[in-house]
């Protein structure tokens, strides 16, 4: 792991923490999250899939700027609960974006921290590269219609890309489509390749700068 990337991942749960942890040090009732915490991602195709995780690794760099932006105007010494909230909100989403990843052969100590990384990094190249429009990638019906052919529709990859989707076989995830452990295992690698393109437009990549500066790393 590269020293960008643990300062990446240090900042990214360094906001958290300050967000959400420091509630702890004073009493305040719990709040309510406007969403649901344990909905889970749809991965039931490849589009499900894909469109699961961008949609909430986006969801979840917004409401985490929102929240950062806000709590940087506060003068008290705790984040507001507004403030707290949306951090909330913003973990639930990077968790539900984590959730699209096959993290089954990471070793349970590793499997927090490469989780992260994965979901990271996977998100920096996806900010780079170009992916197919979500009706070009198979959806639940094409992959329900094609039941005969399972072998064809049990693995999609990102035109241009090593980067799979794939059904899994067994487990507590069977029948799922999961960015497979090769992706997982090979992501620094992918990233690596594409680390020195620009972001594409329209990409909102001001929560590390800022966070940067904040903690003057």
């Amino acid at each position: 792991m590269t020293l960008k990337w643990r300062l990446v991942k240090r900042i990214f749960l360094a906001l958290l923490t300050l967000l959400v942890l420091q509630s702890s040090l004073r009493a305040n009732p719990a709040l309510k999250t406007p969403i649901t915490p344990l909905a889970p991602p749809d991965t039931s195709s490849p589009q499900g899939t894909m469109i699961s995780f961008v949609k909430n690794i986006n969801q979840s760099y917004e409401t985490l700027i929102v929240a950062y932006n806000q709590y940087q105007q506060e003068l008290g010494l705790f984040p507001s609960d507004y403030v707290r909230e949306r951090a909330r909100q913003a973990e639930i989403f990077f968790k539900r974006a984590e959730r699209c990843l096959n993290l089954s052969e990471i070793p349970p100590r590793l499997k927090k921290d490469k989780g992260l990384e994965a979901t990271l990094m996977l998100k920096a190249i996806f900010d780079r590269i170009e992916i197919p429009a979500y009706d070009d990638i198979p959806d639940s019906e094409v992959v329900s219609a094609n039941t005969k052919f399972s072998d064809e529709f049990s693995k999609w990859t990102i035109p241009n890309t090593e980067i799979d989707i794939v059904k899994v076989e067994e487990g507590v995830n069977e029948g799922e489509f999961l960015f497979s452990p090769e992706t997982v295992a090979r992501i620094e690698e992918f990233y690596k390749k594409v680390k020195a393109l620009p972001y594409k437009s329209g990409v909102n990549n001001s929560l590390t700068k800022s966070m940067i500066i904040y903690y003057n790393l």
